[in-house]
Parts: C-alpha cells; sequence; structure tokens
C-alpha cells in the first residue's frame, strides 16, 4: 500500500498501527490499521498526521526507515 506517497509492504503498515497505538495516537493507528484490513491501495495523511508519525518513528525498526524518512 501507499502510505504518504511512500510504498508500504502491509506488514509494515500493520507494524506501524501498532507502534502508533503504542505511543497514544490510537485514531490515527486505527486508520491505519483498518487501511491495511481493507486492502486499501492509498492512504493521505494530514500534515498533522505526518507529524504523528515522524515522532512515533524516530527510532524505527529498518522496515519503517523509507517511510520516516519520505515524510521529513
Amino acid at each position: 500500500m501507499e502510505i504518504a506517497g511512500v510504498d508500504v509492504p502491509p506488514g509494515t503498515a500493520a507494524h506501524l498501527a501498532v507502534l502508533l497505538g503504542r505511543a497514544g495516537h490510537a485514531e490515527l493507528a486505527m486508520r491505519v490499521g483498518l487501511a491495511v484490513d481493507t486492502n486499501m491501495t492509498g492512504l493521505r495523511l494530514s500534515a498533522g498526521e505526518r507529524s504523528k508519525i515522524r515522532h512515533t518513528l524516530v527510532n524505527c525498526p529498518t522496515a519503517l526507515i523509507p517511510l520516516r524518512d519520505g515524510l521529513a
């Protein structure tokens, strides 16, 4: 799937949802998780959502580095 213009495998997007939930961004985590569950091909993000993801991915797993860097 594509998140904010960055190709992200579904499993990696699901991991992002978990990380967002743990970081206290439940609504955004649910939105990402729903996108994965419904096989959406793309997910647009607001500026605020991009910021939340960037902050959550400061020390992220290797698979999420392209997304983190793409949101910079």
